[in-house]
């Protein structure tokens, strides 16, 4: 129900742009731990509203600690994901303790077998479906295939993905719809910081990831064998 001692020492060392030391690492331990178990009331508290069994990454729980905490010195940050049978795809979620923020976002593929001016629309058009204050602060990113960088609007803007140069020529293989919360003081609450995210996460599934789809290739279909070469195997056996 609420993060430790450590957790609050380590956002405010970060905050005011204190480097970590090793006289830090209690405090940093503690933090991490605090996230984990904060990681399973996520879990918990979506697998009572769904009915199905809400599941994270499955790996060594020192391994776990240890990669969090090398994770948190060297990036300011922890991370998880959420694996629900039969949502869009996992919900990534990132604490940000640089900028005290919160992270939410999940994955979607369009249709590969159309154009990229069709595969932009149909993610629009699933999100205009959307009645939700959410989509104000909601933003976009398109992975563009033999590209590192990413095209990235707000929804709000989303035409402006239209306006690229040669946008035409390059093919969008994945969207990835992000939300961010910046929370300032509550960040290093340990009560408030706990209710914060886990309201955030009931919202951003129950107005995003339930009501978007992410498409996929349809099955392959056996080719058709023309009769008279049929006819001509079934003699030649005889």
């Amino acid at each position: 129900h609420q993060m430790s001692d450590g957790w609050v020492n380590v956002s405010e060392k970060i905050r005011n742009s204190i480097t970590l030391s090793r006289n830090d690492d209690a405090d940093i331990e503690a933090a991490v731990v605090s996230w984990h178990q904060e990681e399973i009331d996520m879990r918990l508290m979506l697998t009572r509203h769904l009915g199905i069994v809400v599941k994270s990454v499955n790996e060594d729980p020192k391994k776990k600690l240890a990669n969090n905490i090398k994770k948190l010195k060297n990036k300011n940050c922890l991370t998880t994901s959420l694996k629900i049978k039969g949502a869009v795809s996992d919900i990534d979620i990132k604490a940000e303790f640089e900028r005290r923020m919160i992270q939410m976002s999940v994955e979607v593929t369009p249709p590969l077998d159309k154009g990229t001016i069709s595969r932009l629309t149909w993610v629009k058009k699933q999100l205009e479906k959307i009645d939700s204050p959410l989509l104000n602060d909601l933003s976009v990113h398109a992975s563009v295939k033999f590209s590192s960088k990413e095209l990235t609007e707000k929804f709000t803007d989303f035409d402006r993905f239209y306006d690229y140069d040669d946008i035409k020529k390059k093919e969008i293989t994945q969207f990835t719809l992000t939300l961010n919360n910046g929370i300032a003081a509550s960040f290093k609450s340990k009560k408030k910081f706990v209710t914060l995210i886990e309201a955030m996460l009931r919202d951003f599934y129950k107005d995003i990831v339930q009501n978007v789809k992410t498409w996929q290739a349809p099955p392959p279909k056996l080719k058709e064998i023309k009769k008279e070469v049929v006819e001509k195997e079934v003699k030649e056996v005889k």
